[in-house]
């Protein structure tokens, strides 16, 4: 006969603290009242109204399983997950609390914080959808180790330190019941389970979250019953797991507690997927973890190089090499490594332009995209001070800069020259969002991109053989990995980029196509063509048009990289330096910010890009024009030959970095 009642009076089995204080490792928390301040903040209870005080934008425990997505119902089913936790609106209440301001702690109160997680972008790569962590759940939730009937959860004396979750179960059921006249009472029927005889999916993030929380190895796991006995059981922490928890709730951050945008059903149902040049924005430029956030770039080479006084060539690559040693990169960039020559020859084809073009007493604008360690800015402004002080007087130069660390080191490097004090600015964020411009610019502006255009993402398209369609590239990123599908082109500017003119030669003259032909090139014998576009620069280009209509830019980048292995016209280099030396991948499909990728720029095909921006912009000028030439011939025109020539008579301004070209475009 079951038994009924109307108030549930069976002893639930709750662990009682006079029991657990018998237990020589363990230590009761204070009661509420006692807790005194910040340096005791570890010691609160749980579910008092100072610990959610203390937990506001913090990913708690009881948030976690909904900010994964496992109490959607298509996961709650897969997991087993009991009706009542079920539902969305589990995942908006985690959302909610992540969009509220952290409690203010400062450096020497930062010990005392409650073991959380801070919802913020993770340093791992890629992101990964429930799926993966579905998968991983109901493996660990198998492995858990069954212990039996441990009457004592604290490890002995000197063992190490493991988190213990309690978890009792109900030993009653609710019922309603109807009377003949239709009334309905709630009764409570016993019906103890017992303890559960493995573990739940569902209790597998909390506890490798606690296993993170204290750097412990494993986790205790006890079930609870009213009478019939508990089941210990232990997890051991799995890094894995870790791994892509962790990637997900970085994707709940990313995609919509910063946008506070509000997640919508099932979120993480579908794999991530981007297209190629958003993907490699996101691999070079997050914010905290881009390949130019987590990298720290050399802060300059120290004094300059005393071209004059070396031999000739071989004295000149030994300098650069100690340079690149003491350093510990691979490669620096001309503007770094000729300084202060090579922005002076930049700060005389400014003056010259300036002077052409420029009505009398006019100020001169400057912009510089990318301005790496502000080197460059700090030559230019160097030269002009010396060679016309009239227009350094009034001369105003912003360095945008998308990356916080470099916008940073360039304030400094700026900071450091008192010369030109009130002439310039630094600002932080995407110079190819036009709207990060403002307002149109009425007055003439020189914009300066100076190794700038080989880091701007591409997009990848393949021209099947047989139906001559061009096809986009999209990475999708699924619980196996990330890969590359191809999908039909509707991206406009892709389609934009592909219709500015023939981009099928690669970049590559008659002799060298037919080689590629000769040697069975993809493409060259009827196979799918695969060319890397930049559409990232096109955007660029059409910023510029749209916020600065009167301009002059200045860019200067590679022709032409050296031993690419990636099949396609304009492929990238994908390489990592560490200590100095590089090492080259076969694929960018790699964690955010583990490598640099750069490509090559047709400087024919950028003419006609920047054309296409300005047929594009909202305000038509009549003069468009553009020319490019290779670095020498720049050099010769507009830098100081004699201070830049060895004794042999070798000019590695002139005669090294034969890869590289500058290119003129104008509007005004």
């Amino acid at each position: 006969m079951e038994r009924v009642g109307a108030i549930p009076n069976v002893y639930w089995g709750t662990m009682l603290m006079d029991e657990l204080r018998l237990c020589p490792g363990f230590t009761a928390l204070p009661p509420h009242p006692q807790v005194s301040g910040p340096s005791s903040y570890r010691l609160v209870r749980q579910d008092t109204a100072l610990w959610r005080e203390l937990h506001r934008g913090c990913l708690t425990g009881g948030h976690l399983n909904a900010a994964l997505g496992f109490y959607e119902p298509a996961c709650a089913r897969k997991l087993g997950v009991p009706a009542s936790f079920v539902g969305h609106q589990r995942l908006l209440a985690a959302y909610s609390n992540l969009l509220l301001p952290p409690h203010a702690v400062n450096k020497a109160q930062e010990h005392a914080r409650p073991g959380a997680a801070r919802a913020a972008p993770v340093q791992t790569g890629e992101l990964a959808d429930s799926a993966e962590l579905r998968k991983r759940c109901l493996l660990l939730a198998a492995q858990g180790q069954h212990k039996g009937g441990n009457k004592s959860l604290c490890l002995p004396g000197g063992a190490a330190l493991e988190p213990v979750e309690v978890k009792s179960t109900c030993p009653f059921q609710q019922r309603v019941r109807k009377s003949r006249k239709g009334h309905q009472t709630r009764v409570y029927v016993v019906a103890d389970r017992g303890p559960l005889q493995q573990v739940p999916a569902r209790c597998v993030p909390q506890l490798q979250l606690e296993c993170l929380a204290t750097g412990a190895p494993s986790a205790l796991l006890c079930s609870r019953s009213a009478t019939k006995g508990m089941t210990v059981f232990r997890i051991q922490r799995d890094e894995a797991y870790l791994h892509a928890m962790l990637r997900c709730v970085s994707r709940l951050h990313t995609q919509h507690v910063l946008p506070r945008r509000e997640p919508p059903p099932n979120p993480w149902s579908a794999a991530l997927r981007q297209l190629l040049r958003d993907f490699l924005h996101d691999r070079l430029y997050h914010p905290t973890e881009g390949y130019f956030s987590a990298h720290q770039p050399p802060v300059g080479i120290g004094r300059p190089l005393d071209l004059p006084s070396l031999s000739g060539e071989d004295a000149y690559r030994m300098e650069v090499r100690r340079q690149y040693d003491d350093l510990a990169v691979a490669w620096l960039t001309p503007s770094e490594l000729f300084t202060p020559h090579y922005g002076q020859a930049v700060a005389a084809f400014l003056l010259a332009e300036h002077a052409r073009t420029a009505a009398t007493g006019a100020s001169l604008h400057v912009k510089e995209i990318g301005g790496g360690t502000g080197r460059l800015a700090v030559d230019v402004l160097d030269h002009v001070c010396a060679a016309a002080p009239e227009v350094h007087a009034r001369m105003r130069y912003t360095c945008v800069e998308i990356s916080t660390r470099l916008a940073a080191l360039q304030r400094a490097t700026l900071d450091a020259a008192p010369a030109h004090s009130g002439l310039c600015t630094v600002e932080c964020r995407d110079a190819a969002d036009t709207g990060g411009w403002g307002a149109p610019a009425e007055e003439h502006t020189f914009v300066l991109a100076m190794e700038v255009l080989d880091n701007m993402p591409h997009d990848r398209v393949a021209r099947n053989a047989r139906s001559g369609a061009w096809l986009q590239t999209c990475v999708v990123d699924t619980c196996d990995g990330l890969r590359e599908e191809l999908e039909p082109l509707q991206d406009g500017l892709v389609g934009r980029c592909l219709r500015v003119g023939d981009w099928a030669s690669g970049g590559k003259s008659l002799w060298h196509r037919l080689l590629d032909f000769a040697v069975g090139e993809p493409g060259a014998r009827g196979g799918d063509e695969i060319m890397y576009l930049p559409t990232r620069t096109l955007a660029l280009l059409d910023a510029l048009s749209t916020a600065l209509p009167s301009h002059t830019l200045l860019a200067a980048d590679f022709d032409a990289l050296p031993d690419t292995s990636l099949p396609g016209a304009y492929a990238p280099l994908v390489a990592t330096t560490v200590g100095g030396s590089t090492r080259d991948h076969a694929s960018y499909l790699l964690p955010r910010g583990s490598a640099d990728v750069f490509f090559p720029t047709d400087f024919g095909m950028l003419a006609r890009l920047y054309e296409a921006a300005a047929r594009a912009a909202p305000t038509q000028l009549a003069g468009v024009n553009t020319q490019h030439m290779k670095t020498v011939e720049f050099m010769k025109r507009f830098a100081n030959l004699p201070a830049t020539t060895t004794q042999s008579g070798y000019n590695p301004l002139l005669r090294d970095f034969t890869n590289t070209s500058f290119f003129v475009g104008q509007r005004a």
